[in-house]
């Protein structure tokens, strides 16, 4: 079905007059003559007519910040007679022009612009200037040349949220086998989004580490299919660390209770998933791990080799978390010289304060910073980290989801 180029017109000079009206500039404006963004070939109109975007293919990542993807049929050049797929942003402020491999900068005209702001609903930038709107769509002109007024594409975009579209390669891992359909493919957008915000750091707010983007970049492009990539999405834009934190914290948390029942799952012989027969575990008897041992046990059976790194990082954190502590704890030196008269007191005394202030498991490094985050009871201990250990935190967060969920693909598939 074509999409009417009166009706789309209508729509986005319509939004331009409401946003000039909302502004009290105390000028009139005409807004009986009809006006069109010029289309300059036939091409251009099979642009607005033909471009397919469906309402699913839109992520709403911030307020200022949105993406989308849609499908163009080419027909007049004989390399592009097939189905095109795009990739679109709308409120980036810069134009990702590195990454030709994946994604490859389009060049925008007048039929698509059009059929993008008359789609996604783009909105008129809230900085736009009234009186430039008014003077540059709403004049009088001296004598008409045509039934209606004509307007180049770039005219009228630069007063909406800033749109740019990159084709899509063909090749590229963000395409994937469309599961309702047979023999076609569709685009992961969550995935294409976040790694296009790993190139784009204008878009985020926190000082995210080289490495730590890597490790995003590399799970946007070769993770498993089921991690929750919203959540990764969520944690790169996110303005405070213990909420990025959060959402990283979200995918481990997912993997709790599978990680608990796989050799019970496996004794039992049980032909149901393991996902399910973990949720109905959950939901009949109301059965859960506990979080700390959840998290420590996925790092005790990680293999080494494997979960190197992230140990390391862990531990570095851990080790500063312990370090500001003891500042505040450290027994007191006239203490500790009466201690000294008995030897074996002071063993026992240091045995013990040994025991209440050192962690026994990485694994509760996470769980303790997540409970800081999330509780604000008297007794639980408030955490503050510079941004050298939130990163060192998230991305060994990001190293042990990379892992499991390699692991367990299978089993959340099923």
């Amino acid at each position: 079905m074509s999409r009417s180029i009166k009706k789309a017109n209508e729509y986005i000079f319509g939004l331009l007059a409401e946003f000039v009206q909302s502004k009290n500039v105390n000028i009139s404006i005409s807004t009986d003559d009809e006006r069109r963004i010029q289309l300059n070939t036939q091409d251009e109109q099979k642009w607005l007519e033909k471009l397919k975007i469906k309402d699913e293919d839109e992520e709403i990542i911030l307020p200022t910040f949105r993406t989308a993807w849609f499908e163009f049929k080419h027909e007049n050049q004989p390399n592009e007679s097939q189905v095109i797929k795009y990739f679109v942003t709308i409120g980036a402020t810069t134009q990702l022009s590195t990454q030709p491999e994946i994604i490859q900068v389009e060049e925008l005209n007048g039929g698509m612009i059009t059929a993008l702001i008359f789609e996604l609903k783009i909105p008129v930038k809230q900085s736009a200037d009234p009186l430039q709107i008014i003077n540059q769509i709403f004049y009088t002109p001296e004598a008409k040349t045509t039934k209606y007024e004509l307007y180049e594409y770039s005219v009228v975009s630069r007063f909406f949220e800033t749109i740019f579209v990159y084709k899509i390669q063909d090749d590229c891992s963000f395409i994937e086998s469309d599961s309702d359909i047979n023999d076609k493919t569709t685009v992961n957008l969550l995935k294409l989004s976040g790694f296009y915000i790993t190139k784009t750091p204008q878009i985020r707010s926190l000082q995210f580490e080289e490495d730590t983007i890597f490790v995003f970049e590399k799970l946007f492009l070769e993770g498993a299919k089921n991690i929750p990539y919203d959540n990764l999405v969520f944690s790169l834009v996110s303005v405070y660390w213990r909420y990025s934190f959060l959402d990283v914290y979200r995918c481990i948390e997912r993997l709790f209770s599978i990680s608990f029942l796989e050799d019970f799952h496996k004794k039992l012989g049980i032909k149901d998933s393991l996902l399910n027969f973990s949720s109905q575990i959950e939901d009949d008897i109301s059965w859960k791990p506990k979080e700390n041992e959840a998290i420590n046990k996925l790092i005790a059976n990680s293999p080494k080799d494997s979960l190197k790194d992230a140990i390391e990082l862990l531990q570095d954190v851990k080790n500063f978390i312990e370090g500001k502590k003891s500042q505040v704890n450290k027994l007191p030196m006239k203490f500790l010289f009466w201690v000294l008269l008995d030897i074996n007191r002071l063993i026992d005394i240091l045995f013990l304060w040994e025991y209440r202030n050192t962690e026994s498991k990485l694994g509760e490094v996470i769980y303790k910073i997540r409970n800081s985050i999330v509780h604000f009871r008297p007794a639980t201990e408030q955490i503050s980290m510079d941004d050298k250990h939130w990163n060192k935190l998230i991305r060994a967060s990001l190293l042990i989801i990379e892992y499991w969920y390699h692991k367990y693909d299978e089993e959340l598939n099923r």
